[in-house]
């Protein structure tokens, strides 16, 4: 995803010796001039690429307002989810056999790391999401609501 434009994003399988797409359409996207020896540039633009991919998930504290949007509509696309809906409002509890997505834990470690610690112990429970900010609630009330009879 372009920094200044979420939109714009580019999809395509990699390793760790670079993008699984041709020569012409990695520059195209990237911005890079055509050289007389792309092989060599796109090594290197391999070996850049694979220094900024962290290999850990990062405090998300370290991320910018930009960042996490791109992340939460990463995360959001990939599930199959609104990638607007960003605000937690509670739980549900799958049926059994069914466990929540990857997506969705990895969303809510993201956004309510406390909440995923106290109540994503248990994989049948998926998280809710909203793009109503007003529908948002706190972790307290999310647990409470878990604990009503």
């Amino acid at each position: 995803m372009k920094y200044n434009n979420i939109q714009d994003n580019y999809v395509v399988e990699a390793h760790s010796n670079g993008l699984l797409d041709d020569i012409k359409s990695i520059r195209k996207y990237f911005g890079i001039a055509y050289k007389l020896n792309m092989g060599q540039l796109m090594k290197q633009f391999a070996q850049t690429l694979n220094s900024a991919v962290p290999t850990q998930v990062p405090n998300t504290n370290s991320y910018d307002k930009t960042q996490l949007a791109c992340l939460n509509s990463s995360l959001s696309r990939s599930d199959s989810e609104d990638p607007t809906k960003i605000y937690c409002y509670g739980t549900i509890m799958n049926p059994v056999g069914k466990q929540r997505s990857p997506f969705n834990s990895d969303k809510t470690k993201l956004n309510r790391l406390a909440l995923f610690e106290e109540l994503g112990v248990d994989p049948r429970r998926s998280f809710c999401y909203s793009n109503d900010p007003q529908k948002e609630k706190s972790d307290a009330e999310i647990i409470a609501s878990i604990n009503k009879p």
